[in-house]
């Protein structure tokens, strides 16, 4: 038998290993492609999301964002016209979208219809330039964007925090309870909540080969025990928060540079898939393992992977530069799908403007329009994206309006109806979607109220019974005209008798009025006299005293004299204003006082020391103005006849707290130096008292048993202390006094 041939075994053992390895690859996933052309976008997409309530496809595209029910495809655009960079969907299902020079919220308007809305004017002026924002990312403490140079942190309450950096963030995840970020050149920190950045260094692992301050972490995923997986640009890496160590993860052909994953998502059964610069898919088990890979799928054969997502349906959405595709992870004949709802997408005119959108559609509410939407086209929608290997979806649609249509529709693609010449009254639209395999899903219930013209509504007929009513009833008046007529000259009489009777007691009530304003204009007029009486009480008693001071120093020192009627001129002036001010604050009182001590001092000259002291909170009390001036008159007259040499004067004021729930009260203490001056001891030849008696029946006048006078002397000083309650306690008062 001769020797079998080398190449032929060679031939073999090749096929053999080519059929094995064939047969190794899991099965390519059936794929949905949609071109620009499809969904009337720019080609690049960069990002997908589906709505939690909804179930809506949401896009970041280069021309905005783009929304796909099932059936059609709409493109909302952003506010600065720029394109949607990244989209992602917080927890309260609001859509959020970052792009060049922009941050938004889609938002519903009047019609119900989605559009962006720009939610800069919620950052701070100084963190308000943004470049452009590479990420959104959900977070439970809010929607944090990643710029450039800042980050922001969007929180539900409406407050909105920022971080800069100086080096450009790569990739942000939620990690421990924290949002972490990459910082380029930099390394890992985690942002805190008073607005600073703390390094994260990983104390043990194994990394080797991998440079963190280059690295993008694409996904996070909590792994249990303080473990949280992380799906980067290198491969799978698991991090303990405990031990601070970060370990790579066994991962098959991801050395080279060439293969760098570009995107990532954990899915549902607790797998992952990476998208590489290759332009393959790899699957991995819920350990970071490969277990299977789509090489080269013509989903991919041209445009960076950017973005993954994974329906309610087990599809995973895959967003590239060039396109977008649809791939169905498990077979359809061995997963049963869900049945497919259908709802109403949209209510408009035929051929004319939106009615009532989706976020108005799905309230549930009746819709209640006016007779002139007697013509309605309702759009259906049924957010189920399983396609068959040709790329078709087999979605059918059925409807029937109650009040209108005699039964249900006949299956078809279109998911559109129009009615005209709709009866103006109460109606239902029932809705009803089949899928490809022809599984029939739950009935979608749209009620709908089409008011009546007003001519036709109850209120209107109500309106014809009253005038039918008032017709018959003119009727019946002009029949009964002798006895209206009678009627109204009775009328006529009473009314002139309950007039006359009305004047009279008019006028008694003006006398009375009358007289009583005459004794309250009495009262007035004693009252201000008695005040005047005082303020000329006041006033000469100040000038006489200042004359007698400028009559020296005119002999004297001239040119003291003349600042003296400088000073003397200004005080005249506020104290001979006629304001009819009753009280003043203490602060006020206290500046005028500085003013007289500064002309006294000008007649002393170095033989006055002056000290005025007031507390922050003594100086809002108030109090009647130049309650104090004769206190000071008295320890200038006879403190200077009393004191050895210098004579020394101190103007003070504070509050004395109230004990055992007894009001607070002010206390004013004027002091002087020298000594009290005794009963019957003349020390100032020529005083006539009208000071101190003017001081108290202003006291007795104001402050009526809510004051006290205390004279204290010692240490060679007299202090007069005044103890008023505050205003807030003598409100009473003030206003007894005031009336």
């Amino acid at each position: 038998m001769a020797p079998p041939n080398p190449l032929r075994v060679f031939a073999v053992a090749a096929f053999l290993c080519a059929v094995a390895m064939a047969w190794a690859q899991p099965p390519a996933p059936v794929a949905k492609l949609w071109s620009a052309r499809d969904y009337g976008g720019g080609p690049i997409n960069l990002g997908v999301v589906q709505h939690p309530v909804s179930g809506f496809i949401y896009v970041g595209n280069g021309r905005g964002v783009l929304e796909f029910d099932g059936v059609r495809w709409r493109l909302i655009p952003l506010p600065a016209r720029g394109p949607a960079r990244t989209v992602a969907i917080d927890a309260e299902g609001t859509v959020w979208v970052g792009s060049y020079n922009e941050m938004a919220i889609l938002r519903p308007d009047e019609a119900g219809e989605l559009k962006a809305v720009s939610v800069l004017d919620r950052v701070a002026t100084p963190d308000r330039v943004v470049e452009f924002v590479s990420q959104a990312l959900p977070t439970p403490e809010g929607m944090c964007m990643v710029e450039q140079t800042h980050m922001y942190l969007f929180r539900p309450d409406g407050t909105t925090s920022s971080w800069k950096s100086a080096k450009v963030p790569l990739r942000a995840w939620w990690m421990d309870g924290a949002v972490h970020v990459v910082l380029t050149g930099e390394g890992i920190f985690r942002l805190e909540g008073n607005g600073e950045m703390t390094p994260v260094t990983p104390t043990g692992g194994s990394i080797e080969g991998l440079d963190l301050t280059q690295l993008r972490v694409l996904a996070a995923r909590p792994a249990g025990a303080g473990h949280t997986m992380l799906l980067t640009s290198r491969g799978t890496l698991m991090w303990s928060g405990g031990s601070r160590s970060l370990t790579l993860v066994e991962s098959a052909s991801l050395q080279p540079a060439e293969d760098e994953v570009t995107a990532a998502l954990f899915l549902r059964n607790g797998g992952s898939v990476l998208a590489t610069e290759t332009g393959g898919l790899m699957r991995l088990d819920k350990d970071g393992r490969v277990v299977g890979r789509w090489p080269a799928l013509a989903a991919f054969a041209s445009g960076r992977v950017t973005g993954f997502l994974e329906d309610r349906e087990r599809g995973l959405w895959v967003a590239k530069a060039i396109g977008l595709a649809r791939l169905q992870l498990e077979d359809a004949s061995t997963t049963e799908p869900a049945s497919p709802a259908a709802f109403v997408r949209r209510l408009s005119v035929p051929r004319g403007p939106i009615v009532a959108g989706s976020s108005v559609l799905q309230q549930g509410g009746p819709v209640v329009l006016g007779p002139e939407y007697a013509a309605l086209a309702f759009e259906f929608a049924a957010p189920s994206y399983r396609f068959d290997e040709l790329g078709r979806s087999g979605l059918m649609f059925r409807s029937r309006l109650e009040g209108v249509d005699n039964g249900w529709s006949d299956w078809k693609p279109e998911a559109r109806r129009e009615y005209a010449n709709l009866p103006l009254s109460a109606l239902q639209l029932r809705v009803q979607a089949r899928d490809l395999a022809g599984r029939e899903g739950p009935e979608a219930v749209l009620a709908i109220s089409l008011k009546q013209h007003w001519w036709l509504t109850p209120w209107a007929w109500m309106g014809y019974a009253g005038v039918a009513g008032a017709t018959l009833t003119a009727c019946y008046q002009l029949l009964t005209r002798a006895h209206r007529r009678r009627a109204a000259q009775l009328e006529a009489i009473v009314a002139a008798r309950t007039e006359d009777l009305r004047r009279s007691n008019a006028e008694l009530a003006r006398l009375r009025e009358i007289d009583r304003d005459e004794k309250v204009a009495a009262r007035l007029a004693e009252e201000k006299a008695r005040l005047e009486v005082l303020r000329y009480q006041l006033n000469p008693h100040f000038l006489y005293n200042t004359l007698n001071s400028l009559y020296s120093l005119v002999l004297t020192s001239p040119p003291a004299a003349a600042d003296m009627v400088l000073r003397l001129a200004d005080f005249c002036r506020i104290a001979l204003e006629r304001n009819d001010e009753e009280f003043t604050s203490v602060g006020t009182c206290f500046d005028r006082m500085s003013l007289y001590l500064e002309i006294e001092k000008v007649r002393w000259g170095a033989g006055l020391q002056v000290e005025i002291e007031a507390e922050a909170g003594a100086r809002t009390e108030r109090m009647p103005p130049f309650l104090v001036l004769p206190l000071l008159e008295n320890a200038i007259k006879y403190g200077g006849a009393t004191s050895p040499e210098l004579l020394r004067v101190r103007l003070a004021a504070r509050m004395i707290p109230g004990e055992a729930g007894a009001p607070a009260r002010l206390e004013i203490e004027v002091a002087n130096s020298g000594h009290w001056n005794e009963v019957g001891e003349d020390v100032v030849p020529g005083s006539t008292g009208i000071g101190l008696e003017n001081l108290r029946q202003r006291l007795q006048r104001y402050y009526p048993d809510r004051h006290q006078l205390v004279i204290e002397n010692s240490d060679g000083w007299v202090r007069v202390k005044l103890l008023l309650q505050t205003a807030s306690a003598s409100s009473d008062a003030m206003t007894l006094a005031a009336k």
